[in-house]
Order: C-alpha cells, then sequence, then structure tokens
C-alpha cells in the first residue's frame, strides 16, 4: 500500500487536476473533473487541515481514525486532508453526514478501483456509472431487488443455509470467511437466478473455480489499484501474464453467466415456463426502463454485468459481516446463547436432525429479533468498509455560515462514528452488545450507515439480512463456536472494504471451530 502512494497522487491528478498539468505524466485516457477549491479556500471556509495524503501510509485505517479524532477535538464537525495538493474533506459530524449523503449521489473513487471494477465486472455496473446513466441503472435493479422480490428469495436461500451449515463438523477448525464466501455465492446464484455454482462442497474438498476467482481478484485488487507502474494500474488489455491471470479469473465467473442469461433469454423467447426471480425481474425491469422490448445484446450484457456485480458485492460486504458476527458471539457466549434460544423456538430439532440432505425446512427469518440485533451490532462494531466516499455535485450550505463547493471529494468515517461513545448513548460503544438495539434511539441520527445512506445507499441490503440471518440461524441451530487458537482478529482493507485477517500471521481469513451446543450436551 505505501508503494501506491504515487499512484494515489497521479490519480488525485486525473480526477482534479488540470487537463495541461497531466500530459507529461501519463497517456491514459480519462475524464478530468473540473478543478476544486484550493486549500487556502478551504482555510477561508475555515476547514481546518487536518493531515496529508501521506499519512495514510502505511495505516490507512488509523490515521483515518487519527484525523477524525482530531476534527472533533476541534470541535468543527469537518476538515480536510492534503491529498498531493488537492484538498478532501473528512465530515464527522452527524447532522454533516446526514446532509451531504442525502443529496450527493456520484461516487469518489480512489486510484485504480473503477478500471479494476470494469475490467472484472464489465462497463455497465452501478458500482463505476454516473449520472442518468447511473440514475437508470439504480432504478431497475432497486426494482428487482425490491423487499416483496427478496422475500421470494427467502426458501432457496434457507435451503441453502440448511446445507451449508450441514458440511460442516465439530471439532475441525474452518476458514469461515472462505466457506462463508461460498455460501454466499450458492445463496444468491439459487435464489436470484436458479443456477447451481458448486461451492458448497468448499469444506470437504475446498473452493471452487468460482470462488477462487473471487478470491483471487479480491486479493489481487490492492496491488493492482495502488501499483505505481501505469501499466499495472490502468491498463488491463496488454497481453503480459498479470492480465492474463486476471482475464482468466474474470472470464471464469462471466463465463458461468453468460449460459445461465443466454438460457434465459431463449426459454422467454420461446415461450418456455420460467420461474419468477431476481433475474426475470431484472429483465423485465430493463425492458420498462428502456421502454422498448430491448434487444438480446442489450440484455446479455447488462444482465450479465451486474448478475457479476451482484455476487461480488456480497462476497466483499456479508461475507465479511457473517464471520464477524460468529467470531463476537464465539467472544461474547452469553448474546450466542440468547440467540441459539430463540432459534430453537422457530426450528424444531427433529428438522435439522434428518439425514436427507434435500429435504427443505421453513421458518419466518423476520421473527429472530435477537439474531437481527446481532447483524446489526456486527455491522456496527465492524462495518464493512471504514469510510464512505462521495463527490460533492453541486454547492452545498451546511450552516448559515458555511457553503461546499461542488466538486470535492468528501470521507465520511463510518467506522469511527460508530464505535464513538457520544453517539451511543445505550451501552458503551466500546463492547459488543446486540442488546442496545432494543432501544427506540440507540444512535444519533447520522452515526450508523453500514450501507451507506441518502439515494445511493445499498439496494442489496434487504438481500443480505436474510442471505445473513438464514446462515446464522442454521449454524447456531447446530453448533457453538470457538475462536481458532492464538487467532485475532484484526481487520484489513483492501481498498473496496476490509476482508478479516488474523493479526498474528497476517493472513486473511477467519479461523472458527464449530463445537458442541453446550445446552445440547
Amino acid at each position: 500500500l505505501a508503494a501506491g502512494a504515487g499512484a494515489v497522487y497521479l490519480v488525485y491528478r486525473f480526477l482534479y487536476g488540470k487537463k495541461e498539468d497531466l500530459k507529461e505524466d501519463t497517456a491514459l485516457d480519462v475524464k478530468v473533473s473540473p478543478e476544486p477549491e484550493t486549500e487556502n479556500a478551504m482555510e477561508k471556509l475555515g476547514i481546518p487541515k487536518v493531515g496529508s495524503g501521506m499519512d495514510l501510509n502505511p495505516d490507512y485505517c488509523g490515521a483515518l481514525k487519527r484525523f477524525s479524532e482530531k476534527i472533533d477535538a476541534l470541535g468543527t464537525g469537518i476538515g480536510y486532508i492534503d491529498m498531493y495538493g488537492f484538498p478532501t474533506l473528512i465530515a464527522t459530524k452527524p447532522e454533516y453526514v446526514r446532509k451531504l449523503l442525502a443529496h450527493n449521489v456520484q461516487h469518489a473513487l480512489w486510484a485504480g478501483l473503477t478500471e479494476a471494477s470494469k475490467s472484472f465486472f464489465g462497463k455497465k455496473v452501478l458500482f463505476v456509472v454516473e449520472g442518468d446513466e447511473w440514475r437508470e441503472l439504480r432504478n431497475t435493479m432497486k426494482s428487482a431487488l425490491s423487499k416483496q422480490n427478496v422475500a421470494q428469495m427467502t426458501e432457496d436461500v434457507v435451503n441453502i443455509a440448511n446445507a451449508f451449515s450441514r458440511s460442516l463438523h465439530r471439532g475441525k477448525e474452518v476458514d469461515m470467511a472462505l466457506l462463508a464466501g461460498s455460501y454466499h455465492l450458492s445463496a444468491i446464484g439459487k435464489s436470484a437466478f436458479d443456477f447451481d455454482l458448486n461451492c458448497l462442497g468448499a469444506a470437504k474438498l475446498g473452493p471452487n473455480e468460482i470462488s477462487m476467482s473471487f478470491e483471487f481478484f479480491i486479493s489481487e485488487l490492492p496491488r493492482r489499484s495502488l501499483a505505481p507502474d501505469q501499466s499495472v494500474l490502468g491498463n488491463y488489455e496488454v497481453d503480459n501474464e498479470d492480465n492474463r491471470k486476471w482475464k482468466t479469473a474474470a472470464d471464469t465467473v462471466r463465463n458461468s453467466i453468460e449460459k445461465v442469461v443466454s438460457k434465459r433469454l431463449r426459454d422467454h423467447l420461446n415461450g418456455v415456463p420460467v420461474r419468477r426471480d431476481l433475474l426475470d425481474s431484472m429483465i423485465e425491469a430493463y425492458d420498462e426502463q428502456l421502454g422498448r422490448k430491448a434487444s438480446e445484446e442489450e440484455l446479455m450484457e447488462g444482465l450479465t454485468d451486474n448478475l457479476v456485480e451482484i455476487l461480488f458485492a456480497g462476497y466483499n460486504t456479508n461475507v465479511g459481516t457473517i464471520s464477524n458476527a460468529l467470531y463476537y458471539l464465539a467472544k461474547n457466549p452469553e448474546y450466542m446463547r440468547m440467540a441459539q434460544k430463540e432459534i430453537d423456538s422457530l426450528i424444531p430439532d427433529e428438522v435439522i436432525d434428518e439425514s436427507d440432505l434435500g429435504s427443505k425446512i421453513r421458518f419466518d427469518v423476520n421473527k429472530l429479533t435477537t439474531l437481527k440485533n446481532v447483524y446489526y451490532e456486527t455491522l456496527r462494531v465492524a462495518p464493512p468498509a471504514p469510510l464512505v466516499a462521495r463527490l460533492l455535485g453541486k454547492d452545498v450550505q451546511l450552516s448559515p455560515d458555511l457553503t461546499l463547493p461542488k466538486n470535492l471529494p468528501v470521507w465520511f468515517p463510518c467506522e469511527y462514528l460508530q464505535n464513538k461513545n457520544e453517539h451511543w448513548p445505550v451501552f458503551d460503544a466500546s463492547n459488543f452488545n446486540p442488546n442496545r438495539w432494543k432501544s427506540k434511539n440507540p444512535f444519533t441520527p447520522g452515526a450508523y450507515f453500514p450501507f451507506s445512506s441518502g439515494p445511493r445507499d445499498c439496494i442489496g441490503k434487504n438481500f443480505a439480512l436474510l442471505e445473513a440471518i438464514a446462515c446464522l440461524a442454521l449454524l447456531l441451530k447446530r453448533f457453538d463456536f470457538a475462536v481458532g487458537d492464538n487467532y485475532e482478529l484484526r481487520p484489513l482493507f483492501n481498498g473496496f472494504g476490509y476482508r478479516p485477517c488474523d493479526g498474528n500471521t497476517m493472513k486473511v481469513g477467519m479461523r472458527l471451530v464449530p463445537t458442541q451446543r453446550r445446552d445440547k450436551e
């Protein structure tokens, strides 16, 4: 990451510098945003400088916390850092966070994340498109991922979770992050587009090529998006070893999804009855959004791109949350018992004890309020990413005396705000305590936004909740969990978000041991 400082500087020049300043630096074809206000302008506005981009190396998240603490100590609620000659704002006042996220939707992406995303997912996905194109696509995807449509996915998700829980064995240490990733891919593959990605054998056979492709992408991302070598940072077309590996991983995923999409489109064309699922809702939404019957080529590209992104979105976020929840429950067994008591009241033992792996089980995930509180608390303590970033699309008046100019990047440090006592009046924020969510107002508005907030919040949050609760319920129905020997959780930031990591070995993963439930001995 430290070696990427030069790359970050260059990208900031791309995004916020003058075009004539870039001619000698690179030949990459990029769209350069208008130059924002200078540092002097920030100081004239009364916005204090709290650090620089160089301070982010080597501990990005530690530096972000220090910046935030300095802003709060000054009492301004907002400050800026000098990112290689260009100001980036940091907002720590919840009131400011709410206001800014409510009216600004453009991502402020750093380094090479945009090019990396386009090369792996495709060019027509929510993460990278902006403006009217983003609004149209979001409406399409939001409709397909509505609460009503997600509710129809419950049975498939629950039964994939059941099969996943049956694949684990008591007393055998596992990498829960890797296994939860395989569960996620299987759950969304079956429930969203009725396709078996064959990932559930990971506990016995190891991850399959689909899982390994996502693992490759997510592990390579920091190196490729922060590389000082420009051929690595922004060029995925040159024939070299890096790009061949990258393309192989991307094609492995994309080819599988294209087959699913192609078959579904042929079935529609030939009048073959198809089940109502996420893919079918997306096809319908695409037609409605375009205002006409979309061509097969348009549908193939748009559907494939966005299904690949949906698979990755949960892999990069919800997989870590599921793993983290089990870790915190293992560290706080009193809450594990509380959750298991509620689970036992909804899922009979005889259903779990059946030997038929194909048997279907049903329970109302919405009634698992304790487990949902565990989920919310896990997101509070360990959000999927340490911050949310936006680019101001217009001038914003934060207060009578402070108006922020457009085209400035703003960082919102969700991890910092979600763990600051001042904003959490019920129970100490430094402790994992799901009971705080029984309160009607557990936090200061604007201090909790693990799914972001405003018009660009996460459209997959309803499915994420379903997927996590179903998985945790079936695992905790069968097992207690203990933390692996000498394992200490230390999240690793990869540019997109956090990954569970062993703080002692710095190896990515979550070592947990499923054990016999003590109350069932």
